[in-house]
Order: C-alpha cells, then sequence, then structure tokens
C-alpha cells in the first residue's frame, strides 16, 4: 500500500513539475510576444519619423523653389526697369543732340 502511495506521490510530483515547466514556457512566450510587440511599434515609430523627415525635406524644397522663383522674378523686375530707364535715357539723348536742334532749326526755317 505504501508503494502504490509513494508512486502517486511522485506522479503528482511530476505533474506538478510538468505544470510548472509548462506554466514557464507560457510565460516565455508572452514575454517573447510583448518583446516582438515593442519591437513592431520602435518600427511604426521610426517609420512615422522618417515620413516627418521625408516631408519636411519636401517642404524645404517648396520653400527653395519658391524663393528662387521670387529672385528670378525680382531679377526679370530690375531687367525691365533697367530696359525702360535705357530706352528713356536714349531718348532724351536723342532729344538732346546737336542733329536733332539743326533738323528742328531747318524744319522751321522752311516752314511758310
Amino acid at each position: 500500500m505504501s508503494f502504490y502511495l509513494s508512486l502517486s506521490l511522485s506522479l503528482s510530483l511530476s505533474l506538478s513539475l510538468s505544470l510548472s515547466l509548462s506554466l514557464s514556457l507560457s510565460l516565455s512566450l508572452s514575454l517573447s510576444l510583448s518583446l516582438s510587440l515593442s519591437l513592431s511599434l520602435s518600427l511604426s515609430l521610426s517609420l512615422s519619423l522618417s515620413l516627418s523627415l521625408s516631408l519636411s525635406l519636401s517642404l524645404s524644397l517648396s520653400l527653395s523653389l519658391s524663393l528662387s522663383l521670387s529672385l528670378s522674378l525680382s531679377a526679370s523686375l530690375y531687367l525691365s526697369a533697367s530696359l525702360y530707364l535705357s530706352f528713356n535715357f536714349s531718348l532724351v539723348l536723342s532729344f538732346l543732340s546737336p542733329s536733332h536742334f539743326v533738323l528742328t532749326s531747318h524744319a522751321h526755317s522752311f516752314s511758310p
């Protein structure tokens, strides 16, 4: 009878050990799952950071493009203003030239 009792005790001990091992395995699996979840979260955070960096780069590129466009517009306005001033200066010089005075005096002398 004591043999059966000892055998049953040993079986119960082995069962408890196997249960504890299975519990430890399940705990390790849950830990590995939590680690994989944290890794996936960190990957998603890094992806969002890279997306925000690319958006900021595109914004800076668009700002530089608008700046270059405004600079080219100001340069074209400066060029048109300088051309207008040079044209006006050439008109003033043509009116102030001696040949203009000679032609106008001849025109006044030939008029009836």
